[in-house]
């Protein structure tokens, strides 16, 4: 990330990594081409087409697992940053 310049004013770093990476799968899909049109299956009504449609809480459980993934990997750096500079008995400790 060379070019990453942190500014609190404009927002944290977490969020700018979650909307690089989100563009970064828009580009993918952009990549793969046209997708085929829709055709539905004999025998499917409009009302099980908006059954099967995914619900718009969806969002709301990928932004619920970023943020768990966000923790636990923050966590991880801290202690892998901390880990050295103590006795390693001090470790077993927190670990149980």
């Amino acid at each position: 990330m060379p070019t990453f310049k942190y500014d609190p004013a404009i927002g944290s770093f977490k969020a700018w990594l979650l909307i690089k990476t989100r563009w970064c799968i828009i580009d993918q899909f952009r990549k793969r081409g046209p997708v085929a049109p829709f055709q539905p299956l004999p025998g499917d009504t409009t009302s099980d087409l908006v059954e099967k449609v995914i619900d718009s809480a969806a969002g709301q459980v990928l932004e619920a697992l970023w943020e768990a993934e966000w923790e636990k990997n923050l966590a991880e750096a801290a202690i892998a940053k901390a880990k050295p500079g103590h006795d390693p008995q001090q470790w077993q400790i927190f670990d149980f």
